[in-house]
């Protein structure tokens, strides 16, 4: 049991540092390069694994979809209704 949960820490702060990583360059993309924010969305992807990757992939289809939902909709929703199993969902709670 304690293995189970020290594991399920240890793959929190990778996500997390995951997606700290794609908050930083998604800054720099769009500041320095002025990269739309789907396309930076759509290269990050492949770049990031597990549930990170998931959920850019989320992020990008939604936006790809184009059916007019706002970005923080999609954002919202993402991790949540679509994630796999709770261990790997981005969200801390």
């Amino acid at each position: 049991m304690g293995l189970t949960v020290a594991n399920s820490y240890r793959q929190r702060v990778q996500n997390l540092r995951q997606l700290a990583a794609f908050m930083q360059c998604l800054e720099s993309e769009i500041s320095y390069a002025h990269t739309a924010l789907p396309e930076v969305i759509s290269r990050q992807k492949h770049e990031h694994t597990g549930a990170v990757r998931h959920f850019l992939s989320v992020l990008d289809a939604a936006l790809a979809a184009g059916e007019g939902e706002s970005f923080v909709a999609i954002w919202e929703r993402g991790p949540v209704h679509s994630g796999p199993k709770r261990s790997t969902r981005l969200a801390c709670g």
